[in-house]
């Protein structure tokens, strides 16, 4: 048996209506996903940066596992080593992150190039791992004498 006349010129007319429904529930389920997507990413990354504010003011509670016996260099060869602005020598640096807090240097931040190797970290950062590790965390040239 055929449909009659009628059912099929209203399925013919409502065929389009429904594609329509189904076309904005879509493009709203999108719309919907992308704003709860993109407001976990920006909670993310503000509270990262939150935290990350106080972080190299005291690196020292984060790197307690470094008691194994290793010494580092003393607190006057540790004076000896210069600080710098990031922008003064922006074109000396390899690498725009701190490799001890994983951090990035930020314009107002105050880090250490390391001599010979030229390794930048944050003077925190940088101030800590040497009173434990006489080396560079990066390619573990050792400080020696810093006369």
């Amino acid at each position: 048996m055929s449909k009659p006349a009628s059912l099929k010129l209203l399925s013919f007319v409502l065929q389009p209506f429904v594609m329509f429904f189904v076309s904005i529930l879509f493009f709203v389920f999108v719309g919907v996903a992308s704003i709860f997507i993109t407001s976990i990413h920006i909670f993310i990354v503000s509270r990262r940066r939150f935290l990350s504010r106080g972080r190299h003011h005291d690196v020292s509670m984060e790197f307690d596992f470094f008691d194994c016996g290793v010494t580092g260099i003393s607190l006057h060869d540790l004076n000896k080593l210069p600080c710098f602005s990031y922008g003064s020598v922006l074109n000396l640096v390899e690498t725009r992150d701190c490799a001890v807090c994983l951090e990035g240097f930020q314009e107002e931040e105050v880090f250490r190039l390391l001599p010979g190797c030229k390794h930048a970290f944050h003077v925190n950062c940088i101030d800590f791992w040497l009173k434990k590790s006489s080396s560079c965390p990066i390619c573990r040239r050792g400080m020696g004498s810093l006369n």
